[in-house]
């Protein structure tokens, strides 16, 4: 869906201070910040009844989300040009890397280990790295690196059923669900 409207028209027809609240927020740029306190003295300032209010928010919560899912084609979009750059790119590496290898077989075949010209100069150096099989359980431990990571559905569980977990406790969370 490509959301064609302009950013100070709204989908659900917001109007008054709920029209003044989207628009400040889809005018605004994370990178600028949020002047808070003008948000809040604007949201402040409506004194509908809160049944009015509750769908005052949801109307404009509904228009930033239109607004946001409209965004998900532009990002397919910047996503497909990317990796045809990226693409581009590793074509334009490989094409270096293979005139590189040509050079190296060339100089291999006559016996050359080193070739001076007006502009460069050209060499190979012996250089040492590690080889290491694909599978790592193949080499003993002490060469294994490990990354801790807490597995918390286990965690949870446990927690769950009264075991005493040092440093670890399940923590409950209030959020507002609408439809």
């Amino acid at each position: 869906m490509v959301f064609t409207k302009m950013d100070n028209e709204t989908m659900f027809g917001l109007t008054g201070a709920y029209l003044k609240v989207y628009q400040m927020l889809v005018n605004m740029d994370d990178e600028d910040g949020v002047d808070e306190e003008l948000l809040k003295d604007t949201l402040d300032s409506i004194t509908d009844a809160i049944e009015v209010k509750a769908d005052g928010y949801k109307a404009v919560m509904d228009d930033l989300e239109l607004k946001a899912a409209a965004l998900d084609g532009e990002i397919q979009q910047a996503l497909q040009y990317v990796d045809r750059i990226k693409r581009r790119k590793a074509s334009l590496v490989r094409n270096v890397g293979r005139l590189k290898d040509d050079l190296a077989t060339a100089m291999e075949q006559i016996g050359r280990d080193k070739i001076k010209t007006d502009k460069h100069t050209f060499w190979f150096q012996n250089s040492t790295s590690v080889k290491a099989p694909d599978d790592p359980m193949q080499l003993p431990p002490r060469y294994i690196k490990h990354k801790p990571s807490v597995d918390k559905k286990l965690l949870g569980k446990d927690l769950k059923a009264g075991v005493d977990v040092p440093n670890a406790s399940l923590v409950t969370t209030k959020t507002l669900r609408m439809n």
